[in-house]
């Protein structure tokens, strides 16, 4: 399978935004034939790229503002530890 778009990852975020861990994992798995691991890292670069940027302006932003938050709390766990 080919590797998904920056429109189509983008769409699956905002599709399966509630969605439970363990059940994303099977949908990315499903839907766009690659890990959750694969799927993210693609992700985070779709919400940076023109492409993803220009079809989904808000959902990109949504997207970058949710991992720079989560990488922000990872950091704060860490330095705690």
């Amino acid at each position: 399978m080919p590797i998904p778009s920056p429109e189509q990852l983008i769409d699956f975020e905002r599709e399966h935004w509630t969605t439970s861990p363990g059940t994303k994992e099977e949908l990315v798995r499903h839907e766009l034939g690659i890990p959750l691991a694969r799927h993210y890292q693609l992700l985070a670069r779709a919400v940076g790229d023109e492409r993803g940027i220009r079809h989904d302006p808000l959902w990109a932003a949504r997207i970058r503002r949710r991992m720079s938050d989560r990488a922000a709390e990872r950091g704060r766990r860490s330095s705690a530890a």
